[in-house]
């Protein structure tokens, strides 16, 4: 819901494989004289690991060339709040949790220590700070 909401287009998330989620969405464009169409598109995120409140991803996007998703830097940017989008590389990028303030008021109370996915959900393992 909350992706939909920031992107205006319908999002579906779902398992693609252990530590991969799989965002699915329409991709609407125009071409002059031809109409419009729609073409469905996915993208997985895979989680590579936490370090110091610092999540390491990987982005694969099947058919989409390597150069169209570092040409989405701008858009993924757009998404997150300023200064969370670290390092993009256009397929592995970095994300400062700590740059949204709800997150980064979680995180002074307790440690992000791993993040599991599988097909019935995705778990957050945190310990409390002393």
């Amino acid at each position: 819901e909350m992706l939909q909401k920031r992107s205006d287009t319908p999002v579906s998330i779902g398992f693609a494989a252990p530590g991969t989620l799989r965002i699915t969405y329409n991709a609407a464009s125009g071409i002059p004289l031809f109409g419009g169409f729609s073409k469905g598109l996915s993208i997985e995120i895979k989680f590579l690991g936490i370090n110091d409140n610092r999540a390491s991803i990987e982005l694969m996007a099947g058919a989409i060339p390597g150069f169209l998703l570092s040409q989405a830097r701008g858009m993924i940017e757009s998404k997150l709040p300023a200064g969370m989008l670290e390092e993009f590389d256009g397929h592995l990028a970095v994300l400062n949790l700590t740059a949204s303030p709800q997150i980064a008021t979680l995180l002074q109370r307790f440690e992000l220590r791993g993040v599991d996915i599988n097909e019935g959900c995705v778990s957050l393992d945190f310990f409390p700070r002393l």
